[in-house]
Protein backbone atom coordinates (compact mmCIF):
# COMPACT_ATOMS: atom_id res chain seq x y z
CA UNK A 1 0.00 0.00 0.00
CA UNK A 2 2.79 2.42 0.95
CA UNK A 3 4.62 1.60 -2.29
CA UNK A 4 1.47 2.32 -4.30
CA UNK A 5 1.10 5.71 -2.62
CA UNK A 6 4.77 6.53 -3.17
CA UNK A 7 4.66 5.43 -6.79
CA UNK A 8 1.57 7.57 -7.42
CA UNK A 9 3.21 10.57 -5.76
CA UNK A 10 6.03 10.51 -8.28
CA UNK A 11 3.93 9.99 -11.38
CA UNK A 12 3.71 12.91 -13.83
CA UNK A 13 0.52 14.97 -13.78
CA UNK A 14 -0.84 16.55 -16.96
CA UNK A 15 -2.35 20.05 -16.77
CA UNK A 16 -3.65 21.17 -20.13
CA UNK A 17 -0.53 22.12 -22.13
CA UNK A 18 2.01 21.50 -19.35
CA UNK A 19 3.02 18.46 -17.31
CA UNK A 20 4.28 18.43 -13.72
CA UNK A 21 6.98 15.80 -13.33
CA UNK A 22 5.40 14.63 -10.05
CA UNK A 23 2.53 15.47 -7.67
CA UNK A 24 4.63 17.27 -5.06
CA UNK A 25 3.70 20.96 -4.83
CA UNK A 26 5.54 23.67 -2.93
CA UNK A 27 2.84 25.90 -1.45
CA UNK A 28 3.23 29.70 -1.60
CA UNK A 29 5.02 31.03 1.48
CA UNK A 30 5.87 34.72 1.82
CA UNK A 31 9.61 35.09 2.42
CA UNK A 32 9.93 38.89 2.03
CA UNK A 33 12.99 38.59 -0.22
CA UNK A 34 11.81 41.15 -2.80
CA UNK A 35 13.43 44.58 -2.98
CA UNK A 36 11.87 47.60 -1.19
CA UNK A 37 10.43 48.49 -4.61
CA UNK A 38 8.79 45.03 -4.98
CA UNK A 39 11.33 43.83 -7.56
CA UNK A 40 12.56 40.23 -7.82
CA UNK A 41 16.02 39.91 -6.23
CA UNK A 42 18.97 37.54 -6.67
CA UNK A 43 18.22 36.09 -3.25
CA UNK A 44 14.68 35.28 -4.33
CA UNK A 45 15.77 33.61 -7.55
CA UNK A 46 18.34 31.53 -5.67
CA UNK A 47 15.76 30.54 -3.03
CA UNK A 48 13.27 29.19 -5.58
CA UNK A 49 15.94 27.61 -7.80
CA UNK A 50 17.21 25.57 -4.85
CA UNK A 51 13.72 24.27 -4.11
CA UNK A 52 13.03 23.44 -7.74
CA UNK A 53 16.36 21.62 -7.85
CA UNK A 54 15.25 19.68 -4.77
CA UNK A 55 12.72 17.77 -6.85
CA UNK A 56 9.24 19.27 -6.38
CA UNK A 57 7.01 19.07 -9.42
CA UNK A 58 5.34 22.46 -9.02
CA UNK A 59 6.28 25.68 -7.24
CA UNK A 60 3.64 28.29 -6.42
CA UNK A 61 5.51 31.55 -5.96
CA UNK A 62 4.38 33.57 -2.96
CA UNK A 63 1.56 36.14 -3.04
CA UNK A 64 2.10 38.97 -5.51
CA UNK A 65 -0.03 42.11 -4.99
CA UNK A 66 -2.08 43.15 -8.01
CA UNK A 67 -1.91 46.82 -7.05
CA UNK A 68 0.60 48.98 -5.24
CA UNK A 69 -0.53 49.35 -1.63
CA UNK A 70 -2.67 46.20 -1.31
CA UNK A 71 0.17 43.99 -0.10
CA UNK A 72 -0.09 42.08 3.19
CA UNK A 73 3.56 42.52 4.16
CA UNK A 74 6.68 44.33 3.03
CA UNK A 75 8.98 43.19 0.23
CA UNK A 76 6.47 41.19 -1.79
CA UNK A 77 7.02 40.60 -5.52
CA UNK A 78 5.00 43.10 -7.53
CA UNK A 79 2.88 42.18 -10.55
CA UNK A 80 1.01 45.49 -10.80
CA UNK A 81 3.26 47.19 -13.36
CA UNK A 82 4.99 46.22 -16.60
CA UNK A 83 8.37 47.06 -15.05
CA UNK A 84 8.15 43.81 -13.07
CA UNK A 85 7.92 41.53 -16.11
CA UNK A 86 11.67 41.13 -16.66
CA UNK A 87 12.27 40.11 -13.05
CA UNK A 88 9.30 37.76 -13.06
CA UNK A 89 10.59 36.24 -16.31
CA UNK A 90 13.97 35.60 -14.75
CA UNK A 91 12.31 33.90 -11.78
CA UNK A 92 9.97 31.76 -13.90
CA UNK A 93 12.82 30.73 -16.21
CA UNK A 94 15.01 29.64 -13.30
CA UNK A 95 12.24 27.55 -11.71
CA UNK A 96 11.36 25.87 -15.01
CA UNK A 97 14.99 25.29 -16.00
CA UNK A 98 15.36 23.25 -12.80
CA UNK A 99 12.45 21.03 -13.84
CA UNK A 100 9.46 22.43 -11.92
CA UNK A 101 6.26 24.05 -13.10
CA UNK A 102 6.03 27.73 -12.13
CA UNK A 103 2.79 29.26 -10.85
CA UNK A 104 2.47 32.85 -9.54
CA UNK A 105 -0.03 33.53 -6.76
CA UNK A 106 -1.94 36.82 -7.09
CA UNK A 107 -3.48 38.64 -4.14
CA UNK A 108 -5.32 41.71 -2.95
CA UNK A 109 -4.90 42.06 0.82
CA UNK A 110 -8.39 43.46 1.40
CA UNK A 111 -9.09 43.79 5.13
CA UNK A 112 -5.55 42.57 5.86
CA UNK A 113 -3.67 45.17 3.81
CA UNK A 114 -0.40 46.06 5.50
CA UNK A 115 -0.99 48.92 7.92
CA UNK A 116 0.41 52.12 6.45
CA UNK A 117 -0.16 55.67 7.59
CA UNK A 118 -3.12 57.12 5.73
CA UNK A 119 -3.93 53.89 3.87
CA UNK A 120 -7.38 52.42 4.52
CA UNK A 121 -8.11 48.73 4.31
CA UNK A 122 -10.96 47.74 1.97
CA UNK A 123 -13.27 44.76 1.87
CA UNK A 124 -16.63 43.30 0.93
CA UNK A 125 -18.24 45.04 3.91
CA UNK A 126 -17.27 47.27 6.81
CA UNK A 127 -16.42 44.30 9.02
CA UNK A 128 -13.01 44.53 10.65
CA UNK A 129 -10.85 41.53 11.44
CA UNK A 130 -8.09 43.50 13.18
CA UNK A 131 -8.56 45.47 16.36
CA UNK A 132 -9.13 49.16 15.72
CA UNK A 133 -9.55 48.78 11.96
CA UNK A 134 -12.82 48.89 10.01
CA UNK A 135 -12.33 48.53 6.25
CA UNK A 136 -14.27 50.62 3.80
CA UNK A 137 -16.83 48.84 1.64
CA UNK A 138 -15.87 48.51 -2.02
CA UNK A 139 -18.36 49.69 -4.63
CA UNK A 140 -19.42 47.59 -7.63
CA UNK A 141 -17.53 50.02 -9.87
CA UNK A 142 -14.38 49.44 -7.82
CA UNK A 143 -14.86 45.68 -8.10
CA UNK A 144 -14.86 45.98 -11.89
CA UNK A 145 -11.54 47.81 -11.63
CA UNK A 146 -10.13 45.13 -9.30
CA UNK A 147 -11.15 42.45 -11.77
CA UNK A 148 -9.15 44.25 -14.44
CA UNK A 149 -6.15 44.57 -12.12
CA UNK A 150 -6.14 40.80 -11.62
CA UNK A 151 -6.32 40.29 -15.38
CA UNK A 152 -3.41 42.67 -16.03
CA UNK A 153 -1.31 40.99 -13.33
CA UNK A 154 -2.09 37.56 -14.80
CA UNK A 155 -1.18 38.82 -18.27
CA UNK A 156 2.21 39.95 -16.95
CA UNK A 157 2.77 36.52 -15.38
CA UNK A 158 1.86 34.93 -18.70
CA UNK A 159 4.23 37.22 -20.58
CA UNK A 160 6.96 36.39 -18.07
CA UNK A 161 6.63 32.67 -18.82
CA UNK A 162 4.76 31.37 -15.79
CA UNK A 163 2.67 28.27 -16.43
CA UNK A 164 -0.31 29.83 -14.68
CA UNK A 165 -1.53 31.83 -11.71
CA UNK A 166 -3.24 31.05 -8.43
CA UNK A 167 -5.81 33.46 -7.01
CA UNK A 168 -5.42 33.80 -3.25
CA UNK A 169 -8.99 33.38 -1.98
CA UNK A 170 -8.12 32.20 1.53
CA UNK A 171 -7.13 33.60 4.92
CA UNK A 172 -9.58 36.52 4.74
CA UNK A 173 -7.66 38.44 2.09
CA UNK A 174 -10.00 40.24 -0.30
CA UNK A 175 -11.40 37.33 -2.33
CA UNK A 176 -11.77 35.27 0.82
CA UNK A 177 -13.48 38.19 2.57
CA UNK A 178 -16.09 38.16 -0.18
CA UNK A 179 -16.62 34.41 0.08
CA UNK A 180 -16.93 34.40 3.89
CA UNK A 181 -20.39 35.14 5.36
CA UNK A 182 -18.58 36.58 8.38
CA UNK A 183 -16.99 39.44 6.45
CA UNK A 184 -19.49 39.73 3.58
CA UNK A 185 -22.73 41.42 4.69
CA UNK A 186 -23.61 42.85 1.27
CA UNK A 187 -27.14 42.86 -0.11
CA UNK A 188 -26.24 43.33 -3.79
CA UNK A 189 -25.21 40.72 -6.37
CA UNK A 190 -21.95 40.12 -4.47
CA UNK A 191 -23.59 39.21 -1.16
CA UNK A 192 -26.03 36.75 0.36
CA UNK A 193 -25.86 33.27 -1.19
CA UNK A 194 -22.59 31.43 -1.77
CA UNK A 195 -23.20 31.90 -5.49
CA UNK A 196 -23.17 35.66 -4.98
CA UNK A 197 -20.34 35.70 -2.44
CA UNK A 198 -18.09 33.74 -4.79
CA UNK A 199 -19.08 35.86 -7.80
CA UNK A 200 -16.01 38.13 -7.73
CA UNK A 201 -13.60 35.20 -7.72
CA UNK A 202 -15.48 33.45 -10.52
CA UNK A 203 -15.57 36.60 -12.61
CA UNK A 204 -11.83 37.05 -12.24
CA UNK A 205 -11.20 33.46 -13.37
CA UNK A 206 -13.49 33.99 -16.37
CA UNK A 207 -11.87 37.35 -17.20
CA UNK A 208 -8.36 35.85 -17.15
CA UNK A 209 -9.44 32.91 -19.29
CA UNK A 210 -11.08 35.25 -21.78
CA UNK A 211 -7.98 37.45 -21.97
CA UNK A 212 -5.22 34.84 -22.07
CA UNK A 213 -6.91 31.66 -23.26
CA UNK A 214 -8.66 28.67 -21.78
CA UNK A 215 -5.58 26.43 -21.75
CA UNK A 216 -3.50 28.62 -19.45
CA UNK A 217 -3.71 27.51 -15.82
CA UNK A 218 -5.80 29.51 -13.33
CA UNK A 219 -6.03 27.99 -9.86
CA UNK A 220 -7.90 29.24 -6.78
CA UNK A 221 -6.77 28.72 -3.20
CA UNK A 222 -9.68 28.63 -0.75
CA UNK A 223 -10.16 27.76 2.91
CA UNK A 224 -11.11 24.14 3.52
CA UNK A 225 -13.24 25.26 6.45
CA UNK A 226 -13.97 28.39 8.43
CA UNK A 227 -14.45 28.46 12.19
Amino acid sequence: MLKEITDSLFKPLQFSFVTAKNRIVMAPMVVNFASPDDEVTDRQVTYYAERARGGVGTIIVEASPIRRGVNMSSRQIGSYDDRFVSGLARLAHMIKSEGAMAILQLVHGGPKILSTAGLLTESASAVGIREGDVPRTLTVAELRHIRQEFVLAASRAHKAGFDGVELHAAHLYLLSAFISPFTNRRTDEYGGSIINRSRLTREIVEDIKAEIGGDWLVWVRINACET
